[in-house]
């Protein structure tokens, strides 16, 4: 068995990342019923959903609400059909689909020097500053 080298090691975990995200993003799309508190599929809550399962799998309530800066009961408020996440909520949200998009497709496509893969596959990014 031949040893790979780092180049290949850090490209085998950029693909299980992106499949990882894949799959996330596809239980997203077909998201299960939860009791009821599932909102109507072309409500803002319904999108904020889908981007944050997307982004940060089965547990995204309190990393959606900090990346929107709200409380985590305003999500599940929310998510229960009392009021919508505003415009400015859902930018937030969109921008860090963005940065994430970005970081994924440096990592994909060898944009990034094998140190930063690591960092980034490793250790996770560092988003919330900024935003």
């Amino acid at each position: 068995m031949t040893e790979r080298s780092r180049e290949e090691r850090a490209a085998f975990r950029a693909e299980v990342v992106a499949r990882r995200a894949a799959k996330a993003a596809q239980e997203a799309v077909e998201t299960a019923d939860d009791g009821g508190n599932n909102p109507p599929d072309d409500s803002a809550a319904a999108i904020m959903v889908r981007f944050s399962t997307a982004l940060w799998g089965r547990r995204w309530y309190t990393e959606a609400a900090e990346c929107m800066g709200v409380s985590v009961r305003t999500v599940h408020r929310w998510m229960k059909g009392h009021g919508e996440p505003d415009a400015r909520s859902m930018a937030y949200l969109v921008k860090e689909a963005r940065l994430r998009l970005r970081q994924l497709h440096a990592v994909l496509h060898g944009d990034v020097a094998p140190s930063a893969q690591r960092a980034f596959l490793v250790d996770g990014p560092a988003m919330r500053g900024g935003m």
